[in-house]
């Protein structure tokens, strides 16, 4: 073969390389690229769609996709993909068979699947969404299989009760109802110091309650949380309900009351620190309405950010759906909606047909059961080295359907309006620390036989050392156990605990039920004083109680826990005082264990000592 010859290949296959990159890394579509190229676009697959001809704003959309495997072999669905026009006017609450988790593809919303279909079979896929603006949506949805794309025409249209589409989403004026008091809401950021920056965690909404500066909003969203520290508050005001909110002003938190999920925060100094004086503010405040003349069926208005991209300001019309009672707060404590919000507008404005005050949306209800199905993610919670939809979500992740009623909320804008300044923290169980009764284990750890674990472990060391029961963790997100080779069913656990070697925001603690190392009960205090009750369930961890502050954890001191599993309920106490109480039967007997852990720092050592297992 000639050099020419040589050379002139060589280029061609170079051209070809330079080709394919180009369609890979530098196109917006990435792979989609490389399909075209490949001519992979085409899948043996046929995919038809059923959608309703129309509905209204705040009504909920059922779409169904139809897939149908025409190949001879076994068709894996990996993404259905949205063109992110319509995403601006909907919001997915779940997919079946699939997942909400979610990526962006270069104008495309990709929805991961991860399911199978045998040949010459079809599957259904149920899409639900919550309409959330108006729009006329003509276009093609994809459905990803391996390096094959199918696309399908569909049309959603969306409609203003009135019968119209909006032309908000195409650069046109919106114009809201008279009564719709767009103005008073406003969209509140909260920031972190992340690497010396200051960056956006979450957002949410509020409602100017004062012209000089008062803002009330959801207590999850301004105050600060184990793994969610709030550095910095932005507050953007609604200038017109067609354009984006325009962040002004800096605030702190005046009035906070987290079991209500309300706060009060107060307009301090704008954008580059200048001090604000209030009386010269000026703002829309809004009026405030009745909450005792809510009635079942009334409508209600509301307005707020659900998106931290939204470019502007979002209505939701819907109706009082019903009222539920709380210790403490009488039977009208809660409102409920039929209307299904996003996350973010929690702390938002819900006005009545006069355009008053009425309610504030919250994520109360969210418990363990409760999973986000947008979870948005900022650490690694659950220490798998992963940070993604399994771990701790940020405050306004998930959905609402609560309200709290706007007369819960005045004690906390009059203290505010007084200047004072208090934050009032979840309670904890006034119940008396369980003591068990008959004994069933004691050991002060002199044996070096006694039953317990003991060696290397991939992530540290357990053993026997010096009459304790030491745990020494090596590397970052990372948990050690030691588990006693005996088995019980219901138990009060109390040892002693003490920090050798500390590092920071280590924690430890105590295992009950354990079935192996991916199936147990936990119970976990740290140094920097905060408490824990969890659980892992086939590998996935779930918060029972999430990490709470107490000033009754000692700090770098030794300290004396009590774990009690008995029946479904499993409660945490330290040094006398009862931390946590929680409910769960997914394990109803098992090993008894001991813990320690870390997040972003290492080389920690944690020892116990004199434990005893009683009988309750």
């Amino acid at each position: 073969m000639s050099k020419r010859l040589i050379f002139i290949l060589l280029g061609l296959s170079l051209v070809v390389l330079i080709g394919i990159w180009v369609m890979v890394f530098r196109s917006p579509d990435g792979l989609s690229g490389l399909e075209d190229l490949l001519d992979l676009s085409a899948a043996e697959m046929s995919v038809g769609i059923q959608a309703p001809p129309s509905v209204i704003v705040g009504d909920e959309i059922t779409m169904v996709i139809r897939i149908q495997n025409l190949g001879d072999a076994v068709l894996e669905i990996d993404e259905i993909l949205f063109p992110d026009e319509l995403m601006q006017a909907v919001v997915v609450t779940s997919i079946f068979p699939g997942s909400t988790n979610q990526r962006s593809r270069g104008g495309m919303t990709a929805f991961e699947i991860g399911y199978g279909i045998a040949p010459q079979e079809s599957m259904d896929y149920r899409i639900t969404m919550n309409a959330m603006r108006a729009i006329d949506f003509q276009g093609e949805l994809q459905v990803k299989s391996g390096l094959k794309r199918e696309s399908v025409g569909t049309r959603v249209v969306i409609l203003t009760e009135g019968g119209e589409v909006a032309q908000g989403l195409s650069g046109t004026e919106i114009e809201f109802d008279a009564n719709v008091p767009y103005r008073s809401a406003v969209k509140v950021t909260a920031r972190y110091r992340d690497n010396g920056q200051m960056v956006e965690g979450w957002s949410g909404s509020g409602s100017i309650v004062s012209s000089d500066g008062l803002i009330l909003t959801s207590a999850k969203l301004v105050l600060p949380r184990r793994f969610f520290p709030v550095d910095d508050l932005v507050v953007s005001l609604t200038m017109e309900p067609d354009q984006p909110p325009v962040p002004m002003y800096r605030a702190e938190v005046l009035q906070a009351d987290r079991t209500l999920d309300l706060a009060v925060i107060r307009i301090t100094t704008d954008l580059e620190y200048a001090p604000v004086d209030g009386r010269q503010l000026d703002l829309p405040a809004v009026e405030f309405g009745d909450a005792d003349d809510l009635q079942l069926g009334a409508p209600l208005a509301i307005l707020g950010y659900p998106r931290s991209n939204s470019e502007s300001i979002m209505l939701t019309r819907g109706e009082i759906g019903g009222f539920a009672g709380q210790e403490g707060y009488g039977e009208r404590a809660l409102v409920m909606t039929w209307e299904k919000l996003s996350g973010e507008n929690s702390g938002g404005l819900v006005s009545d047909g006069s355009g008053n005050l009425v309610a504030i949306p919250t994520q109360l209800g969210t418990g363990p059961d409760d999973f986000p199905e947008d979870c948005q993610a900022i650490y690694d919670t659950n220490r798998d080295g992963e940070i993604n939809s399994w771990d701790e979500c940020v405050p306004g992740s998930g959905f609402i359907d609560i309200l709290r009623p706007i007369d819960l909320a005045q004690p906390l804008i009059e203290a505010a309006l007084r200047g004072e300044t208090s934050v009032i923290e979840l309670p904890f169980p006034d119940i008396p620390v369980p003591q068990g009764t008959t004994t069933l284990f004691t050991d002060d750890f002199s044996a070096q036989d006694s039953g317990w674990e003991h060696g290397r472990r991939v992530n540290g060391f357990v053993g026997y050392h010096n009459g304790e029961y030491r745990f020494e963790v090596d590397s970052t997100y990372a948990v050690v156990r030691g588990v006693l080779d005996q088995g019980f069913v219901d138990t009060v656990i109390t040892v002693r605990s003490r920090i050798v070697t500390p590092a920071q925001g280590a924690d430890f603690g105590v295992i009950c039920r354990f079935q192996d190392g991916v199936n147990y009960y936990a119970m976990s205090i740290s140094q920097d004083q905060y408490a824990a009750i969890w659980k892992l369930e086939n590998s996935v961890q779930t918060m029972l109680m999430d990490w709470v502050f107490s000033a009754d954890i000692p700090r770098y001191e030794p300290a004396t826990i009590t774990a009690s599993c008995q029946g479904d309920e499993l409660i945490l106490a330290v040094d006398g005082v009862v931390l946590g109480r929680v409910t769960d039967s997914t394990f109803t007997n098992g090993k008894v264990g001991l813990l320690g852990g870390v997040w972003e720092q290492a080389e920690y050592k944690v020892a116990f000592d004199n434990i005893v297992i009683k009988m309750p």
